[in-house]
């Protein structure tokens, strides 16, 4: 549990070791896990999604990031993982605390990692000499105070992450899709910077999701994507939000008896998306989609949309489909994997409808993602 010790410094003691397991009590906690850590990882029975994580841990191993036990270490001293980390989750809190403490002027932090209450300013006279020397230490203090409240803010917001990085990590527990390719050092470095100035949980695990996508597959994510994640608005991020439940296969599909105005798709909706570079074809002469048939005796094809399937088929294996619209962009594409999406029933049915006047036959079912796009459709019904 968290505590307070004399002059002020926070500490968290995990498990019966105040002295060595500090974690964001103050900057000093905050040494490299390099310095700290022996992974042990080679002849182990992996347990679920345990080789995911343990990649991300090398990674984090690898560019000094500290402030956290790794789970190794939690193993081999015999201390539950889950209960390390609410630990660290209370001194991360405690962290921000102080750090928005430090940048009201309330509190500083010393070269130490102390933290302690500020020193009180003299009263002088205002047109004094001695008033410009208590300003200029006043402004002195103050510039101090920012840069120690950022860089600590910096690294609760990074070691958050790199939690909500181990709940991807257990989520994703199919290890034989984890490749053997470390991230890259510059990809990694990019990610860091990025994740460590996002304050809001909500996009700290978009940031964690991204990381532990990456480490699964690395190239999965491009620099481009975490540009774009990293000047993504919240307005803007809903704008994508709403726009999914009309997207299939990477395609904006336009219909002629479906309006999308009436979707809340409206010309100058969509022409942001574009101009924020996650849609592209929209405005000009638009784009057209083919769909192949994935048969060569019937055509035969399927139009994903998040978590269901239109499947399509004909007897006509010549029969070919083609779709006016608008398609995602390769950060598009990378950005709708970091979310779980769903799909709009009605939507779902106009489509069909749609493409049932074509002389397809339409059936809905449950779409079952895998890895590089891939998957399977099951529970197929008529719609």
């Amino acid at each position: 549990m968290p505590n307070k010790r004399a002059g002020g410094v926070h500490s968290i003691t995990a498990v019966d070791r105040p002295k060595r397991c500090r974690v964001l009590g103050s900057l000093r906690g905050l040494r490299p896990l390099r310095r700290r850590l022996s992974l042990g990882v080679r002849s182990r029975n992996f347990m679920l999604g345990e080789k995911l994580l343990i990649k991300i841990w090398e990674t984090l191993t690898r560019d000094g990031i500290g402030g956290l036990a790794s789970p190794w270490q939690i193993r081999r001293q015999g201390f539950a993982h889950n209960d390390v980390r609410r630990q660290e989750v209370l001194a991360l809190a405690q962290a921000g605390t102080d750090a928005e403490a430090i940048r009201q002027g309330r509190k500083v932090l010393s070269s130490r990692g102390e933290l302690s209450d500020t020193p009180a300013v003299e009263h002088v006279s205002p047109v004094s000499e001695e008033a410009m020397r208590v300003a200029r230490i006043a402004l002195s203090r103050a510039a101090g105070a920012k840069e120690s409240a950022d860089r600590l803010q910096q690294e609760v917001n990074l070691a958050k992450a790199i939690i909500f990085a181990e709940e991807e990590a257990a989520a994703r527990v199919d290890d034989t899709e984890v490749a053997d390719e470390p991230i890259d050092p510059d990809w990694f470095t990019r990610w860091r910077q990025s994740a460590q100035e996002v304050r809001s949980e909500q996009l700290q695990r978009l940031w964690a999701r991204t990381l532990a996508g990456e480490a699964k597959s690395p190239g999965t994510y491009s620099l481009r994507t975490l540009d774009f994640l990293r000047n993504l608005t919240p307005a803007e991020a809903k704008s994508i939000e709403h726009v999914t439940p009309f997207i299939f296969s990477g395609f904006l599909p336009k219909f002629e008896n479906i309006d999308l105005e009436k979707e809340g798709l409206d010309f100058g909706f969509l022409l942001d998306l574009e101009d924020m570079g996650f849609l592209t074809g929209h405005s000009g002469l638009g784009l057209q989609k083919t769909i192949a048939s994935q048969s060569s005796e019937k055509y035969l094809s399927a139009l994903v949309n998040n978590n269901k399937a239109l499947v399509l088929h004909k007897d006509d294996p010549n029969f070919e489909l083609n779709l006016p619209g608008a398609a995602l962009t390769r950060i598009g594409k990378e950005v709708l994997t970091l979310g779980q999406f769903s799909s709009n029933p009605e939507y779902l049915k106009k489509v069909a409808e749609a493409l049932k006047k074509e002389g397809l036959t339409v059936k809905v079912g449950d779409w079952i993602p895998r890895q590089n796009g891939n998957g399977h459709v099951q529970g197929l019904v008529p719609i």
